[in-house]
Order: C-alpha cells, then structure tokens, then sequence
C-alpha cells in the first residue's frame, strides 16, 4: 500500500454514516449523490425524492444538505429508521453491490438476474443480492455490519456451498470490528505510511477458506480488500478500490489489482438504471 492511499483509508474506515440513496418517485430508480451534489440536486429531492428505507416512517419531503459533512440527503420531518444507523449502512451498502452487478452484467450482456430481495429456499437463507445466470449458477453477496460469530458465519458459508452457490462475503466500513490493528506497525511505521492491521477471528476464517477479505463503505462508494498476491494476510493495511477496477463473474467479484493499487476509485454512475440485455432472436 502507496503512501497516497493513507488519507483515503482513513476516510474509509472513519465509520461515517450518511444518507447517500433516495429513489426518484417519477421512475422508481434510486438516486446516488454525489460528493459536491448536494445544491444542484436540492430542487428535485425536495419535488420528487423519497427516502428508499424499509420502514421509513417518513418518507417524504428530503432535502440535501453539505457543508462540512459529506453531501447526504435529510429528512424534512422527523423519522426513524428501523435498526438504526447501522441498518441504513447495510441497506445502501447492498443497493451498491446490487447497481455494480447489474451494471457489469449489462455492459457484457449476459443475462443475469440481481435481486436483493429474493429469497433462496434451498439453502434457507436470504441473500443479500443474488446474480443468477441463465444456465443456473448462481452468485450470493453477502454484506455484514454487524459482529458475525465465527460459527455461525461457518454455518451459513457451508449451506451456500452445499447448495452450489458461490457466496461474495463483504464486510461493513469499520474495520476495527473485523480486524485488529497492529501496534508494532502502527508505533513504528514511518510518517505517511499505511497503519497495519491484524486479523481478527471471523477474518482469519474467511481466510483460511481462500476467501479474499473485503469491505465496503456505501457512503465513500468503495471497496476496500487485504486479498494482494504474495503478501501475508496476517498483516495487511486495507486498499481501497471502487467498482470500475471490478468484474462480475460466476466466481464472484474479480478485482483488477495492478489498478486498484494504484489509486481509489468510485462507482462510476450516480444514478442506476435497471438495465438489461437485448433478447436473442430465434
């Protein structure tokens, strides 16, 4: 990990929570804003946006709001969110992953069906987002905010793989929940450079069954991994990436690592269409 990488991974795994999605009643889509957005898209939050959350009790009127925080959108009225700040993370968290796939199964036109509502009876479980291909296999992300025992994550890994189904496990943007810094490293590393970590339980298993570790944070729109060729995973400095470094792939999500070292990226649209492919004649 660069020296450049030092301030975004602060910024990643800072923990902020913010409001970043809200759908557009005119069409159903949900919009993403932008860092920097927040007066241009005033107008058209206030006339036509709702709040997307499941429960809102308030959906309706937002407005946005910038400043000093990172641009969000605000509620007009009080409200409340079922399950809190940590819910509304995992909530855009999910739709991120799920606007990624669909994008990326669009730009191939491969016919790949992303639901992060559909249930998956033959493995009791309901993933996050689902990606299934016309012949049947199928590919489950799964995002995780909150602390996950071991055996229980060990459990729900093994009914995904007895049922054929490759399984994408993202953790939420609070590393130190996941993972455990290292303070030889973090004492003595030279000014600048990346604070090192070392793996917690739940992430060592992730490891041990040749997993990449990754993370994500639905409000910077990046992923962050400790997967890097020849390097140990006991000791690793997470790097942020966004999505364009990424295919979507019947293994799962493929990072492209010669260029998500070299700087982080964002997701590149901030609005998500549900695109998808031209039916084959014949």
């Amino acid at each position: 990990m660069t020296q450049r990488h030092d301030d975004s991974l602060d910024d990643f795994a800072r923990g902020e929570t913010a409001q970043v999605l809200a759908r557009d009643r005119r069409t159903g889509e949900l919009v993403f804003l932008a860092a920097g957005q927040a007066s241009a898209v005033r107008p058209a939050a206030r006339e036509h946006f709702e709040c997307p959350f499941p429960g809102c009790d308030s959906p309706a009127p937002l407005t946005t709001r910038g400043g000093t925080y990172r641009d969000h959108f605000v509620h007009m009225s009080p409200h409340t969110h079922p399950g809190g700040p940590e819910s509304l993370d995992h909530f855009q968290a999910k739709h991120l992953i799920a606007a990624w796939a669909r994008e990326r199964a669009a730009a191939a036109c491969i016919d790949v069906v992303v639901n992060d509502e559909e249930w998956s009876p033959d493995v009791r479980r309901r993933p996050d987002v689902l990606a299934t291909w016309p012949d049947g296999r199928r590919v489950a992300f799964e995002v995780e905010y909150k602390a996950y025992p071991v055996a229980a994550w060990t459990e729900k890994n093994a009914d995904y793989r007895r049922a054929g189904i490759t399984v994408v496990w993202i953790f939420g943007h609070s590393p130190a929940r996941y993972l455990r810094p290292d303070n030889r490293i973090g004492g003595t590393r030279p000014e600048g450079a990346a604070r090192g970590y070392r793996l917690g339980a739940l992430t060592s298993a992730v490891v041990a069954d040749s997993q990449p570790v990754l993370f994500i944070n639905p409000v910077t729109s990046q992923i962050a991994t400790l997967w890097s060729d020849g390097t140990p995973l006991t000791r690793r400095a997470p790097t942020p990436s966004g999505s364009s470094d990424s295919t979507l792939q019947r293994s799962g999500r493929q990072a492209d690592r010669s260029r998500s070292r070299e700087r982080p990226s964002t997701w590149p649209s901030p609005t998500w269409p549900n695109a998808t492919c031209p039916q084959k004649e014949g």
